[in-house]
């Protein structure tokens, strides 16, 4: 079966006459949506109308409600980016209720769990870095310590309960605006599983750690710096506290 369609130099083509089958008016049919009634229902909510519509359909949510936010959090008026009064950084200031909205770094906290001469690694079963791995580690919540959100990340995505957390690594990434700070800790029982957000966790010893698949830059320098800690000291309590910076470098893969 075939049908008809007539278009008038729109969204589908010319005013020419148009045989089209099923499938294909399906497929018209869910462009239009994404790429004209999403817009402009959302245009007509959100975007100020003295200012041009810039962004394509499938990236305006992220990118207005994310990325550049300007309405206020707390009366949804339209805010705008100043330097408050006694401040020196640009922030997102509501001019209706005063409200300053700060973005700080986020704090990441995690655990190098290890289990005799081995290191307990999760293989990532989530976006950013999907399928490669790294130590239990994820953002710290409200109401927890870094050590308590260090452990708790340690058996949300190995199962893992650990032992006598030392904090070990410290690392400043300004380029993203995130902190590292990650613990060692020895692994209770030797009893771990996956979690929900790891498709697969393991001990490796150091001649199996997979280096070319360490997802990100911290967890790498954390593991070397772990297996030469333990060549020169005979108990984690004697490891030092390491602290560095990780700038932007085009080497990176990933922070």
């Amino acid at each position: 079966m075939t049908i008809e369609v007539r278009c008038q130099n729109n969204f589908f083509g010319s005013n020419k006459a148009q045989i089209a089958s099923p499938f294909s008016l399906k497929l018209k049919s869910i462009f239009f949506v994404l790429f004209a009634v999403i817009p402009a229902v959302y245009k007509s909510k959100h975007q100020n109308p003295l200012e041009p519509f810039k962004i394509r359909a499938y990236t305006i949510f992220i990118k207005n409600k994310a990325v550049d936010m300007r309405y206020c959090l707390e009366c949804g008026h339209e805010a705008e980016y100043k330097v408050p009064e006694m401040d020196n950084m640009p922030r997102l200031v509501c001019p209706n209720c005063g409200y300053i909205h700060y973005e700080n770094p986020k704090v990441i906290c995690g655990t190098l769990v290890v289990h005799e001469s081995k290191v307990l690694l999760c293989r990532r079963a989530i976006e950013p870095r999907y399928g490669y791995w790294t130590v239990p580690a994820g953002f710290m919540e409200n109401g927890e310590t870094i050590a308590e959100g260090a452990a708790r990340e340690s058996f949300e995505e190995a199962e893992a309960s650990v032992l006598d957390p030392h904090l070990y690594c410290i690392y400043d990434i300004p380029d993203i605006g995130q902190i590292y700070i990650l613990y060692l800790a020895t692994l209770k029982d030797g009893a771990f599983g996956s979690g929900v957000e790891s498709l697969e966790c393991a001990l490796f010893d150091e001649a199996d750690v997979p280096w070319d698949d360490i997802a990100f830059e911290a967890v790498s320098r954390t593991l070397k710096r772990y297996f030469a800690d333990r060549k020169a000291h005979n108990s984690h309590s004697d490891f030092p506290v390491h602290q560095d910076l990780i700038s932007k470098d085009k080497s990176i893969k990933r922070y």
